[in-house]
C-alpha cells in the first residue's frame, strides 16, 4: 500500500466487520467519523455513554439499526465498561472520543487495570510522501518520554508489525539520532548502534536497520555523502525510529504542516488497536485510521 486511499480501499474489501468501543464523551460529534465515513457498513459500533444523545445523533444519521448502546452517562463508568470490553475480548477497537487525554490515559492505559498491562505502548504517525508515492512511519510520537533502549526495541516491533499489515514486506528502519556517529556519552547513538547490531542479527525478523543516523543522512543521500555515511536506508526508510516521543511528535508535525503531509496515527501494544482522539489531524485522515486499525485487528 502506498497511499491513504490504497489502506482505506484494503480494509473496505475486507469481509471483517469488528467491534468498535467509543465513549463520545460530551461532543457527540466524535461518533460522526464512525457512523457515516465510507468505512462505516464495515465497522460494528459499541457506543457507551448516554444513551439519550447518542440516539438523537443516531437518528439524524440513519445508524441505529447497526450499532450497539449501553448507557452509562458517567464517563469514568463509561470508560471502565470500556476497558472491560477490552480486557473480555467483546471489542477489536478502542476510539477515544471528545475525551481529555489525561483522563483517558488515567483509566484505558493505566499500569495495573487497563488495556495495556505489562507492554509498551506506543504511538505510530503514518504520513503520505506524495513526492515518493510511499508511505511512512515516525514512532513513538505521543506516550514515551524516555523510553529505555528495550521499549524502544519493543516500540520497533510494534512498528514492524504495522508495516507487515500495510504490505511493507521488508520494512527499512532509520534508527534516528542527534548525531549520525557513535559518541558513548550520547546514550541515543548507542542504543541506536545497538538496535542497528541487533537488526544485522535478524533479531527483528527480516528487516533493514541501521543507525545511528541524524535526520538529515536519513532523509538526504547528499548529506550521507557529504558526511561518510553510507546507510542501506538513506532516502528509503519506512520506519523512523526516534528517541523519544517528544523528538518523533516534533518529526511528524513538521512533516504534516509545514512538508503538508497527510498524516494519521494509532497506538499500538494496548491488546487492541487505539485510534486516539488528535485536533491536528483532518476529519477525512480518521477515515484512515479507522481502516488501518480495522486492517490491523484482523491479524
Amino acid at each position: 500500500m502506498k497511499s491513504f486511499r490504497d489502506i482505506i480501499i484494503r480494509a473496505k474489501e475486507s469481509p471483517a466487520k469488528p467491534k468498535v468501543a467509543l465513549v463520545p464523551g460530551d461532543d457527540i460529534t466524535a461518533l460522526t467519523p464512525l457512523l457515516t465515513s465510507e468505512l462505516a457498513d464495515t465497522l460494528v459500533p459499541v457506543l457507551i455513554g448516554d444513551r439519550e444523545k447518542i440516539n438523537h445523533i443516531l437518528d439524524e444519521t440513519n445508524s441505529s439499526s447497526r450499532c450497539e448502546i449501553i448507557d452509562i452517562p458517567d464517563i469514568r463508568h463509561a470508560l471502565r465498561e470500556a476497558v472491560s470490553l477490552v480486557q473480555s475480548r467483546s471489542v477489536e477497537i478502542l476510539m477515544q472520543g471528545k475525551i481529555k487525554n489525561t483522563l483517558f490515559r488515567d483509566i484505558v492505559l493505566h499500569p495495573r487495570t487497563g488495556i495495556a498491562v505489562d507492554s509498551t505502548v506506543s504511538h505510530v504517525s503514518i504520513l503520505e510522501n506524495e513526492r515518493t508515492n510511499r508511505l511512512i512511519m515516525i514512532t513513538d510520537t505521543m506516550m514515551n518520554e524516555k523510553p529505555t533502549l528495550a521499549q524502544k526495541c519493543s516500540i520497533l516491533e510494534s512498528a514492524i508489525g504495522l508495516a507487515h499489515v500495510l504490505g511493507i514486506e521488508k520494512p527499512r528502519v532509520a534508527v534516528i539520532a542527534a548525531l549520525e556517529y557513535i559518541n558513548p556519552l550520547i546514550p541515543s547513538t548507542t542504543d541506536a548502534a545497538i538496535i542497528s547490531k541487533m537488526g544485522e542479527r535478524h533479531q527483528f525478523g527480516d528487516v533493514v536497520v541501521d543507525g545511528p543516523l541524524d535526520i538529515d543522512c536519513a532523509v538526504s543521500m547528499e548529506a550521507s555523502k557529504r558526511k561518510k555515511v553510507m546507510s542501506p536506508v538513506t532516502e528509503s526508510a519506512d520506519i523512523f525510529l526516534v528517541t523519544d516521543a517528544e523528538s518523533g511528535c516534533c518529526f511528524a508535525q513538521v512533516l504534516g504542516f509545514i512538508g503538508r503531509m497527510p498524516m494519521a496515527g494509532i497506538l499500538l501494544g494496548a491488546g487492541v488497536p487505539v485510534i486516539l482522539n488528535m485536533p491536528s489531524l483532518s476529519p477525512g485522515n480518521r477515515i484512515t485510521e479507522l481502516a488501518v486499525a480495522k486492517l490491523l485487528s484482523e491479524r
